[in-house]
């Protein structure tokens, strides 16, 4: 069964966390563009905007990168904002820990491959 990544509740959770911490959408922003201050500084990356991540409100979606960026700092799965969900918070699905000289990124390609993969063992 394909489970959808539910943003809708990604957004709910930022918010929830935001206002649990007494933060603004620019503070949010901001702390997690610092998780990786470091080599954003080294590569003069544009930083996230806030208007990211309270459009979600509006439409339920964003980018897988940007995604990995609100997960961690959430110290949360992407597991666990799939629909239905059981166990998604799972140690075993954890993300890899980052300092701040990295940042987290798909692999897009293995991905491709292992479900190429998988989809062959069906047929």
């Amino acid at each position: 069964m394909t489970r959808r990544f539910d943003t809708a509740a990604l957004y709910s959770a930022l918010d929830a966390r935001r206002t649990e911490l007494g933060l603004s959408w620019r503070r949010v922003a901001d702390q997690l563009w610092l998780l990786s201050s470091e080599l954003n500084d080294r590569r003069r990356d544009h930083p996230i905007s806030p208007s990211t991540l309270t459009n979600m409100a509006a439409k339920p979606r964003t980018s897988c990168e940007y995604a990995l960026f609100m997960l961690r700092w959430l110290d949360r799965t992407p597991e666990s904002f799939l629909s239905g969900m059981v166990g998604g918070d799972d140690p075993r699905f954890a993300l890899p820990q980052a300092g701040p000289d990295r940042r987290l990124r798909w692999s897009l390609k293995l991905l491709w491959a292992a479900t190429d993969e998988r989809r062959g063992r069906r047929a």
